[in-house]
């Protein structure tokens, strides 16, 4: 399908207006919290992909009487979506995944191979929690306790034992941020509702699935492997991987430097104008709270945009007196 860039995105900001949701089958923890935010028809939602040029879930929008894919669009607009610049030290491939994630029960203690340590096949992953809502008690599993061992998790696990003991629990809050670096084993407990920009990767290795029927494959010792022993434990690591954004700033905080990405969030007032210049690349923005117009076009709470290499400088203007944008933009 041959298309005009302007014509398809007039505001030179790309939204994908086909839901990219997974199935119960797929994430059968979910819940309703996702619909909610979305304000679209109550489902049960685990994942919502965002903005994705994976193979799995790709984003799609409606295009005359059919569909184009991220994807598909990256082969026809690559400068203009990625820019020159990534071009040249990166290639072709969309390096981000950005997903908001439901979690009605707790999701399996689990762990990503970094880029160095995966093998022919696989992809690294990195990732970030910025936490959207938690009910009262909620929080995450992250990073091992001071007590853990190699030799003690790998017994549990062989015994189909509650692992979790060996990871901190966490509560959590609206407005926190997590960086999950690969090789830190970790969960997202019950009741917790939040953004996950990533690499794009879906290698995963299981610990454990409290002992969840009908029961899904676990990785014991790939597991066990990845994991990094030598890392910083307990309340040191939690205070060395968690930033809290503050309500009260106006100006763009910096959440997260990661090796693959930087994350960022702003508040906005209504009536406030902000430019976000896109130093020559590519960003994901997403609206968590209000409702905000980004070089024009109307982005609503629970809802997120690329913004291509093209835009230049994103325009960022609210119409609610206390909306916030996240957004992430790739390392080069």
């Amino acid at each position: 399908m041959n298309v005009d860039f302007n014509t398809l995105f007039p505001h030179l900001v790309m939204s994908f207006s086909l839901p990219n949701f997974t199935s119960p089958r797929r994430t059968p923890w979910g819940g309703q919290k996702i619909a909610t935010l979305k304000d679209v028809p109550a489902q049960t939602i685990g994942e919502s992909w965002e903005i994705s040029a994976h193979p799995s879930f790709p984003s799609r929008l409606v295009v005359g009487d059919g569909e184009l894919s991220l994807p598909r669009l990256l082969e026809q607009f690559p400068c203009q979506i990625l820019g020159e610049k990534y071009l040249t030290k990166r290639g072709r491939q969309f390096p981000l995944l950005l997903k908001l994630l439901d979690a009605a029960q707790n999701l399996s203690v689990q762990i990503h191979p970094s880029d160095a340590t995966s093998k022919k096949g696989e992809a690294g992953k990195e990732e970030c929690w910025f936490i959207l809502g938690a009910e009262e008690g909620a929080g995450i599993y992250l990073g091992l306790t001071e007590a853990a061992s190699e030799s003690a998790m790998r017994a549990a696990l062989v015994a189909g034992e509650d692992v979790s003991k060996f990871l901190n629990f966490v509560q959590v809050h609206p407005g926190e941020l997590y960086y999950v670096t690969p090789g830190t084993p970790h969960a997202i407990g019950a009741g917790v509702l939040l953004l996950e920009p990533q690499q794009s990767s879906e290698t995963t290795f299981r610990y454990f699935d409290w002992n969840r029927k009908p029961a899904r494959e676990l990785h014991v010792e790939r597991s066990l492997q990845e994991t990094n022993w030598s890392a910083l434990r307990g309340q040191a690591f939690i205070e060395s991987v968690r930033r809290v954004h503050n309500p009260n700033g106006s100006e763009l905080q910096t959440l997260c430097e990661a090796e693959n990405f930087e994350v960022y969030t702003l508040e906005l007032g209504a009536g406030k104008n902000v430019s976000f210049n896109l130093n020559g690349l590519f960003a994901l923005l997403t609206v968590v709270r209000g409702t905000v117009f980004v070089s024009g076009l109307e982005v609503k709470a629970g809802h997120s945009v690329l913004l291509p290499a093209l835009l230049l400088n994103a325009e960022l203007a609210a119409t609610d007196s206390h909306s916030q944008v996240v957004i992430t933009s790739p390392v080069v």
